[in-house]
C-alpha cells in the first residue's frame, strides 16, 4: 500500500475477539444511518481544543468521581467514536474520508464539545456501535494491522479525553496504579448500588488483577489502552497489561515495567525486611480483641475463630451452643455476595454492612443493629479478617443497642461522630429556642407598631393632618397647644 500503519502500539499485544458486524447494503441501511446523523449529536474533541480551552475542573464530589469512573471504565459509543475520529484526523486525514465513504457516513459531526457530560447523558446507540465496529474492521484491513491494536489506541485516546476533564478526580483515586484501580472498584460499588462488574485484586508479589465484565465485548482491548495511559499520565509509570478472557469476563494482569518517579528506597527496603509470619506479630490476641472490639476472623470454611470484645459480649451465650458458622450470626446486607470464602475474598476493597442475627430474648435490644467495615484477606493464615464499627445514631442509639461508649475504641472515628451528633443536636435545640425568642420579639414589635398606628389614626380624626403630625412628632408642641388652650379659656 505504500503507507505505514499509524496505529502501532508499543507493549504487549492484547488477545481478544472483536465481533464482526453484518455489513448490509441497500437503501434501508443508508437511510437508517442518515437518521442517526440527523438525530444523534456526535462530537469530536481535537487535542488542540483540549490544550487551548482546558475546562475549569469541577468541585470534587462523589458524583464527579462516579462520573469519571463510569466514563473511564464504560465509555459510551459516542466517546469511542470521537476517539477513533481524533486518531484518524491526527495521523492520516485522508483515511477519515475513506472511512466515511466506505461506511456511508452522510453527515459530518460537529468539531467541538462543550462538556463530556453531554456525551455521558446520551444513551448508547446500537447502530452507532455497529458503524464503529465496521470502521475499525475497515481500518485494520486497509493497514494490515489487528483490530486489537487499533482498539487499544482508541483506549489511549479515551483515557486522554477523560483526563482532560476529570484529572483532579482521577488523580485523587490513588498514588499508585494498584491504589487507583482499587479505588475505582470502590467508587463503582458505592455509586452504583453494589455494582461488581469490575473487581480488582492486589496479589502480594504478583500482578494487579482487574476482572472486568464490559458492557460490550468489543471494548475489552480498549481497556488495555485505558489502563496503560492512566498509569503513564497519573502515576508516571509504564505498565505491561496481559489480557485474557474468562468466560463472559476479561482478566487484565497489570505489571509495572518502569517508573519515572523517584523511589523512596529506604521505605521500600524497610517494607521488604518486614516478616510475613503471624508468629512475629508483636500483638497478643487479647490486645487485638480489646483494640478492635468489633472484628471477626473466619477460616476457609467460614467458621468464626475469633471475635472482638464487643461482639463476644453480644454472642457469649450463643457461642456456647457450638454452631460457629458465620451465617448463623450475621447477614451480609451489602454487597450482594454468597457467604463463601472465595467470593468474599475477592471483595476486599468493598465496604461490607453486616446485620446481627438476633434471638428472641435480645430481639428488642439488637434489632436492626448493623456493623460496617472491610473484609481483608490474610493469605498467611488462610483466613478473612473483618474490621468494622457499629452503625448507631447518637448516644441514645448506642445505649438502645445495649452498648456503652467504652465499647467504641478511642481510635475509632465512630466515637467522635456520635459526640459531634450530640453536640449538633444541642446546637439545633439552642437554635430553635433562639428562633422562638426572635419570633416572640418580632410579634411584640408588631403589636407595638399596630398600637402606634391606632394612636396616629385617632389624632388624624381629632385634629387637622398638619397639627396631628406635629403632635405625634414633637412633644413640645403638646405643651404649646395646651398653653394656648388654657389662655383661650381664661
Amino acid at each position: 500500500m505504500g503507507m505505514g500503519c499509524p496505529f502501532h502500539c508499543s507493549g504487549d499485544r492484547a488477545t481478544s475477539t472483536l465481533p464482526t458486524s453484518n455489513k448490509t447494503a441497500g437503501k434501508e441501511t443508508t437511510l437508517s444511518r442518515q437518521k442517526i446523523g440527523e438525530k444523534s449529536k456526535l462530537y469530536s474533541l481535537s487535542e488542540e481544543h483540549q490544550d487551548e480551552n482546558e475546562p475549569e475542573e469541577e468541585h470534587l464530589s462523589l458524583k464527579t468521581l462516579a462520573t469519571a469512573v463510569r466514563v473511564l471504565t464504560s465509555p459510551p459509543a459516542h466517546l469511542l467514536w470521537i476517539s477513533l475520529k481524533g486518531i484518524l484526523l491526527t495521523k492520516d486525514p485522508s483515511l477519515w474520508t475513506a472511512v466515511k465513504h466506505n461506511i456511508k457516513i452522510k453527515h459530518e459531526p460537529p468539531e467541538e464539545v462543550s462538556s463530556i457530560q453531554d456525551l455521558v447523558s446520551q444513551d448508547d446507540n446500537e447502530i452507532l456501535e455497529e458503524i464503529f465496529i465496521e470502521a475499525v474492521d475497515f481500518i485494520a484491513r486497509r493497514y494490515g494491522t489487528s483490530e486489537e491494536k487499533l482498539l487499544e489506541k482508541v483506549g489511549h485516546a479515551v483515557a486522554n479525553i477523560c483526563l482532560s476533564w476529570f484529572r483532579k478526580g482521577l488523580r485523587f483515586l490513588g498514588n499508585t496504579v494498584e491504589d487507583m484501580w482499587l479505588s475505582v472498584e470502590n467508587v463503582r460499588v458505592a455509586s452504583s448500588e453494589g455494582d461488581t462488574s469490575l473487581r480488582v485484586e492486589a496479589i502480594p508479589d504478583g500482578p494487579l488483577q482487574i476482572l472486568h465484565h464490559p458492557h460490550k465485548k468489543y471494548f475489552a482491548p480498549a481497556m488495555v489502552g485505558i489502563i496503560r495511559e492512566t498509569a503513564k499520565n497519573l502515576q508516571q509509570v509504564d505498565v505491561m497489561v496481559n489480557l485474557t478472557s474468562v468466560g463472559e469476563d476479561f482478566l487484565y494482569q497489570v505489571t509495572t515495567v518502569s517508573s519515572s518517579k523517584t523511589k523512596n528506597t529506604d521505605t521500600e527496603r524497610y517494607i521488604e525486611k518486614l516478616s510475613r509470619s503471624p508468629d512475629d506479630l508483636g500483638l497478643s490476641i487479647s490486645i487485638m480483641c480489646k483494640v478492635f472490639p468489633f472484628h471477626i476472623i473466619v477460616d476457609r470454611d467460614m467458621q468464626i475463630v475469633q471475635l472482638g470484645k464487643g461482639l463476644l459480649r453480644i454472642f457469649k451465650s450463643k457461642l456456647s451452643d457450638g454452631d460457629r458458622h458465620f451465617s448463623s450470626f450475621f447477614v451480609i446486607q451489602s454487597p450482594k455476595v454468597a457467604v463463601t470464602f472465595e467470593d468474599i475474598s475477592q471483595l476486599s476493597n468493598v465496604s461490607f454492612v453486616l446485620v446481627i442475627k438476633t434471638s428472641h430474648r435480645d430481639k428488642e435490644t439488637l434489632q436492626g443493629m448493623n456493623i460496617k467495615g472491610q473484609m481483608i484477606l490474610c493469605p498467611e493464615s488462610q483466613s478473612l479478617l473483618f474490621l468494622g464499627s457499629p452503625v448507631v445514631k447518637g448516644l441514645s442509639g448506642l445505649v438502645g443497642k445495649g452498648l456503652y461508649i467504652s465499647d467504641i475504641p478511642v481510635h475509632d472515628a465512630t466515637r467522635d461522630i456520635m459526640l459531634v451528633e450530640e453536640q449538633t443536636k444541642a446546637q439545633d435545640g439552642l437554635k430553635k429556642r433562639m428562633d422562638k425568642l426572635k419570633n416572640s420579639i418580632q410579634e411584640a414589635s408588631q403589636a407595638v407598631e399596630e398600637e402606634r398606628q391606632k394612636n396616629v389614626d385617632l389624632l388624624h380624626l381629632i385634629f387637622p393632618a398638619e397639627v396631628a403630625r406635629k403632635l405625634w412628632r414633637d412633644r413640645n408642641y403638646w405643651r404649646c397647644l395646651l398653653c394656648s388652650w388654657r389662655s383661650s379659656q381664661s
